[in-house]
């Protein structure tokens, strides 16, 4: 096999640029900035024996170039990265496309403080979503262009739970979304959001981790 791939001095990920690459990991330097996708030529769509991806927290990935909602790293069956944990921080604008779609072991997210940027589908993306996704870490406040944020997770079904971490420190960016006004010791309760009847109502848990016993959190219905 190719083992882990060092891109250090990559500015850009192109479209089937490591297409049947064999690598099981791949590390990306901070000159990365630009990431190009599209249905079928991610650059490491479908690669079989990728099982993490690292991007450089120095790095500020600020360009993507997708026209369908697929990322490059989709349908990667073995990619784990940190026991489920994906860490994008490096990346200041979500796009609309997800980078880990139909991978299956991908279970949480690591949203950087920089985060400038969200499109609404990011986290579920049609064909492309995270079906096991449990958790999304926000390291910051909302992102500026928010307006309102519970579209993001509108293909999670209401049996399914997914946690979100804010830092204590913005939970009062975080409470303007709440319909209560402001995250409080009891349940808080997010803009109620419904897809498709009760059937696809969503059911979503907001947590400042860093609070004191018994902390902060919002569940989302």
């Amino acid at each position: 096999g190719q083992g882990g791939l060092k891109l250090r001095g990559m500015g850009s990920l192109e479209k089937n640029a490591f297409t049947g690459s064999k690598a099981t990991s791949v590390e990306f330097g901070k000159s990365l900035t630009t990431i190009r996708s599209n249905w079928g030529d991610g650059a490491f769509e479908s690669c079989s024996e990728l099982t993490n991806v690292v991007f450089s927290p120095e790095s500020r990935v600020t360009v993507f170039d997708a026209s369908q909602d697929f990322g490059p790293f989709r349908n990667c069956k073995k990619l784990v990265g940190d026991n489920g944990m994906m860490d994008i921080r490096a990346l200041t604008a979500l796009p609309i496309f997800c980078l880990f779609g139909d991978c299956p072991l991908v279970t949480g997210l690591t949203c950087g403080p920089d985060l400038i940027s969200i499109k609404a589908q990011f986290f579920n993306a049609g064909y492309g979503k995270i079906a096991n996704l449990k958790k999304v870490r926000f390291l910051g406040p909302p992102p500026a262009d928010a307006k309102d944020l519970t579209n993001l997770f509108t293909y999670y079904a209401k049996d399914h739970e997914l946690v979100c971490e804010i830092p204590l420190k913005y939970r009062k960016e975080w409470g303007e979304f709440c319909e209560q006004g402001k995250v409080q010791n009891k349940k808080t309760y997010w803009k109620s959001q419904y897809v498709g009847g009760d059937d696809y109502k969503n059911v979503r848990l907001l947590i400042c981790p860093d609070a004191p016993p018994p902390g902060l959190m919002l569940i989302v219905k």
